[in-house]
């Protein structure tokens, strides 16, 4: 047993010589040259397949990064033929990460050109959309146009790179357009409901001015003919300055005449009255509210949007009532009104998800941006109380995303989202 043992330990560098020596010479020092072959081949496959991903798109850096991996794999193949192996490996392995880098680079355009296409698509709709409702509601807000015009602007931009192939470029300045494009909308449907809410006090203390004529008479002394007068330039005034997009002075000027007619006409309308008023006007968002889930919906509930109109109908009933001192026959048009809206609006509810949730949020946070903007040279009494209560409503949001309660978050939220809108209209008045 010994002596095998000796004899193998003997025998064994001669048999490790032999298996050696009967490899064929493939190698040059440490470098195996079939190895440096097979890596080279190996890159011309990805090579072939990085080619055919960036000719199947329009990456204008898929197709430089192509080039690069080419030049260095024809150094390798070079540096082959020359038995320069080693460098020959590094080289084919570093056109390989090339070519790599290059699919990577044309897939990544690819799916910025499709998302690009989906933003530019939907930002120029917006826009003519936008540019509608300003003819349409005669809006002459010039921020509101400026920011349309600085959307389109971009917009013709982003376009232009895409034309050129710089993808990465356009898609930021596409999201940059839509970005404005939401911040136009955002002001100019606010402008459009203070117009709509400065219009309705208008009409109601036009009522309210005949009702004072009836009950001054045909002689009243001359202070009080003097009154009427303001109150009648004033209401005028508050006309003009709507239909010149000037909120502020028409706010100022509704202001004064109402004040003179509280003064001559208390025994017009009841001391309720104004609890009833702030009633209609909340009933009035109320249906802003509604037409806006409506308009987001794909499958409406039969007879939503007529629901919605009738609701609007019973209103104006409402404000002619109160402005005809019929105090209870207004808040029965209120509240029938209120029941139908809130009606359309549980009806349209659906599950909330996490996503839902957050998109609510984020929506708000936007409009708490601008709602900040707003009150910093807003001088209304009680303005940062009512910001620092949306603040608190969004919070709740948050937390309620964070116990996974997403309904209440979007509830929450649209509450706060409600109050900071309610911000914009005051301070832009």
């Amino acid at each position: 047993m010994r002596l095998n043992i000796k004899t193998i330990l003997i025998m064994a560098p001669f048999v490790l010589l032999l298996l050696i020596s009967s490899r064929p010479i493939h190698a040059q020092g440490s470098v195996d040259i079939e190895l440096v072959r097979e890596a080279l081949q190996r890159t011309d496959e990805v090579i072939g397949q990085a080619r055919e991903a960036v000719m199947s798109s329009r990456s204008e850096k898929g197709r430089v990064s192509l080039e690069k991996a080419k030049l260095l794999q024809e150094k390798a193949w070079e540096l082959y033929r020359a038995s320069r192996y080693r460098m020959a490996m590094s080289m084919t392995l570093n056109a390989r990460k090339e070519a790599w880098h290059a699919m990577s680079l044309a897939r990544f355009d690819t799916q910025v050109e499709g998302q690009l296409g989906r933003i530019v698509e939907d930002t120029y709709d917006r826009l003519i959309k936008l540019r509608g409702l300003v003819i349409e509601n005669t809006i002459r807000d010039p921020q509101a146009l400026k920011l349309l015009d600085e959307s389109r602007k971009l917009l013709e931009k982003s376009t232009m790179n895409a034309k050129q192939l710089h993808f990465q470029l356009s898609l930021k300045l596409a999201k940059s357009s839509r970005n404005l494009a939401d911040r136009a909308e955002k002001r100019i449907r606010a402008l459009i409901r203070i117009k709509g809410i400065a219009t309705r006090r208008i009409a109601t203390m036009e009522r309210l001015l005949d009702r004072a004529r009836e009950r001054i008479g045909n002689n009243p002394d001359q202070s009080t003919m003097n009154r009427i007068r303001i109150a009648e330039k004033e209401l005028e005034r508050s006309r003009e300055f709507i239909n010149e997009g000037r909120y502020r002075r028409a706010k100022q000027s509704m202001e004064t005449c109402e004040k003179i007619l509280r003064s001559l006409a208390r025994n017009i309308k009841p001391a309720a009255g104004k609890n009833v008023e702030k009633e209609i006007e909340e009933a009035h968002r109320l249906a802003d509210r509604a037409e806006e889930v409506l308009s987001q919906k794909s499958n409406i509930s039969p007879g939503a949007e007529e629901k919605v109109a009738t609701a609007k109908e019973t209103l104006a009933k409402a404000e002619e009532a109160l402005a005809n001192g019929e105090l209870r026959r207004a808040e029965r048009f209120v509240e029938a009104a209120r029941r139908m809206l809130m009606n359309v609006v549980r009806n349209q509810k659906t599950k909330v998800s996490k996503g839902t949730a957050e998109k609510a949020v984020d929506k708000t946070e936007r409009m708490r941006d601008d709602a900040a903007d707003a009150i910093e040279e807003c001088k209304a009494q009680g303005i940062e109380a009512l910001f620092s209560r949306a603040d608190n409503h969004l919070e709740k949001a948050k937390t309620y995303i964070a116990e996974g309660k997403y309904r209440m978050a979007v509830a929450e939220a649209g509450i706060a989202s409600n109050i900071y809108e309610r911000i914009a209209e005051i301070c832009a008045l």
